[in-house]
């Protein structure tokens, strides 16, 4: 009987080690394969030569806001429709516009009524005095209401004028409505922005220089194409002062060197040729598009290091074609994965030509 409990203890252990040495073969089986990957090539841009994106920007670019808060009532211009200087292009109509208006009209005419009675009674002190019929106490008091009543009048025409601004914006110079932000009937609040005006006039060509290229700009001169046209030549005017925390870029101000008419908001290409090349330049990383990764605000690329897709966060500059200019954060010596979109931060790759 002993023998036989032996014999039934052994055969459940035995089972149970059947079980545990299965488990193992099953989760390996579960493990994903290596992803299949190509390396891309990251490219330095010569430093002799860059080509950057532009628009031609007018010489007066506006953007018109409400001073009060206050319905709109009309929008006496469509997009696109050219004004002239001082002409209304919104109104605020509404019942409570105009009875502010009317108040301020009417506090208006009694601060000029009081200055006249004032200045009346000024005068006429004036003269009592040097007849030696009034005191010089009461001819100051004269004097003192005769300013106070001017000063009265002039808030009363400032308070107006701010009322009336309220009520109806003007176009502050001649140009084109780019777009209109409201329509009529919306509601406002101060400082909400009811139309863009452009001038007609052109003045200059704006772009964007990279931070790694800003110290090369002296020995460069400049060019612009309008489209496909040909190439012009340009100057430099002036540089914005800072330079953009999130593009690590500079705006650039360029007039051309001939007298050409161009369209504001036209779209234009500026060349920087003969970028000096020195022992402290830079040349300008880039990489395929398709290597970028996006996680909301955050740009990288995947690279290879011991057969993972590492995710690496990049500084990015601008996009040309299909290639991306990488400011900070890439050496030209990183295995860049080509395509980055599916690969998670750490997955076995496997390298194919």
């Amino acid at each position: 009987m002993l023998a036989d409990r032996h014999i039934i203890l052994l055969i459940a252990v035995a089972t149970l080690a059947g079980c545990d040495r299965g488990d193992p073969p099953a989760a390996v089986g579960s493990a994903s394969p290596p992803v299949e990957v190509r390396i891309a090539s990251t490219r330095t841009t010569p430093s002799s030569q860059l080509t950057l994106p532009a628009r031609v920007r007018a010489s007066e670019e506006v953007t018109l806001t409400s001073r009060a808060p206050g319905r709109v009532t009309r929008l006496l211009a469509l997009e696109g429709a050219s004004v002239r200087a001082g002409q209304v292009i919104v109104r605020f109509d509404a019942p409570e516009a105009v009875q502010a208006l009317s108040a301020g009209l009417a506090a208006r005419d009694a601060a000029q009524l009081a200055l006249e009675v004032a200045t009346r009674q000024h005068a006429r002190m004036e003269s009592l005095f040097v007849s030696q019929i009034v005191a010089a106490a009461e001819r100051e008091a004269a004097a003192a209401q005769h300013r106070a009543a001017g000063a009265r009048l002039a808030t009363a025409e400032a308070q107006l004028s701010a009322t009336r601004a309220a009520i109806e914006v003007r176009a502050p110079f001649a140009g084109i409505v780019v777009r209109r932000h409201v329509d009529a009937g919306a509601d406002v609040s101060t400082g909400s922005p009811l139309v863009d005006l452009r001038s007609l006039g052109a003045a200059e060509l704006l772009t964007s220089i990279p931070e790694a290229a800003l110290a090369l700009l002296a020995s460069a001169h400049f060019q612009f194409q309008i489209g496909d046209g040909p190439w012009q030549g340009a100057r430099l005017a002036r540089l914005d002062g800072m330079t953009d925390a999130a593009t690590r870029t500079r705006n650039a101000h360029l007039l051309p060197l001939e007298r050409v008419s161009l369209e504001p908001g036209a779209f234009a290409r500026v060349r920087i040729v003969g970028i000096a090349t020195t022992a402290g330049a830079t040349n300008l990383l880039s990489v395929p598009t398709s290597s970028v990764v996006r996680r909301g605000a955050l740009t990288g690329v995947f690279i290879v290091q011991r057969g993972h897709a590492m995710l690496r966060w990049l500084r990015l500059g601008r996009t040309e074609g299909t290639r991306t200019e990488v400011l900070a954060g890439l050496e030209a010596s990183d295995a860049v994965i080509q395509t980055g979109s599916g690969l998670t931060d750490g997955a076995a790759v496997k390298l194919v030509q």
